[in-house]
């Protein structure tokens, strides 16, 4: 069996003529904050939306725990504990924290429209099981004093850490993040970081895609660097910081790092 938890093999996808991702390796072991990055058009969330079932690769393998996932739709991905984010916040702003988090519990229900409707105790258990998961995870985060308050009230790095506790009440093993620090000042940015190495220490591995160099670079255990839709380097922050393909990448020139 493979020690990683994701494995990426040879993946490509293309649209019409234009090769957006081309052929890209990489693996994340259980447990790891493995970054993504790369020039604007470099193809990251593209890899990011085939990874999770948003669109079918042209080409390649994708493997979660050992298991080919390719075709999966993401609702399935995530009954076996593979979820994520967005880039643009995906949230129901009318509806309370509470409400948009117990949303990410969908996948685990196993009451079916019909009992739903008719309310059979079955169904009312789960129910309760998911508000207080749902609420679990507000307190992991820190939020579980606002648990009642309209998502659409509240500032937009609130929204985000909202976003985390919808993906983790899934009980996933994997999260994948698409530019979580986007918008987010400082102070935002150092406590979404906090609660993701808090989450890693309760088993939690973290695949995410971001233009924040310095929380990539003191964060992440290890990067992918694309550029043109292909992997150009990977390794740890350090070797990349001074891979001169990188830093060709990123400045067009050999004379300093990225970051």
């Amino acid at each position: 069996m493979s020690a990683m938890l994701l494995e990426v093999e040879q993946l490509s996808k293309s649209f019409g003529g234009v090769q957006a991702v081309q052929r890209v390796s990489f693996g994340v072991k259980k447990g790891d904050i493995v970054a993504v990055i790369g020039p604007n058009g470099a193809g990251k969330t593209t890899l990011f939306n085939v990874i999770s079932g948003i669109t079918p690769p042209t080409d390649g393998v994708v493997r979660f725990r050992g298991m080919t996932v390719n075709g999966k739709r993401p609702d399935e991905l995530a009954m076996l504990g593979m979820t994520r984010t967005f880039q643009n916040l995906q949230l129901f702003a009318d509806m309370t924290v509470l409400e948009n988090v117990m949303v990410g519990y969908h996948p685990r229900l196993k009451s079916g429209i019909i009992s739903a409707g008719f309310r059979l105790p079955h169904t009312v258990k789960e129910e309760k099981r998911a508000r207080e998961e749902a609420f679990a995870c507000l307190e992991q985060v820190g939020l579980a004093d606002l648990a009642m308050e309209q998502v659409g009230t509240l500032p937009y790095g609130i929204q985000r850490l909202v976003e985390i506790a919808r993906a983790a009440v899934s009980r996933p093993s994997l999260i994948l993040l698409d530019e979580p620090m986007a918008g987010l000042n400082p102070q935002e940015s150092k406590q979404l970081v906090d609660v993701w190495l808090a989450m890693r220490e309760q088993g939690i591995t973290f695949l995410f895609v971001e233009h924040d160099m310095e929380t990539v670079m003191s964060v992440a255990d290890r990067i992918v660097v694309l550029d043109y839709g292909q992997k150009i380097a990977e390794g740890t922050p350090e070797e990349i910081a001074r891979h001169p393909d990188v830093i060709k990448a990123y400045l067009g020139e050999e004379e300093a790092a990225p970051c």
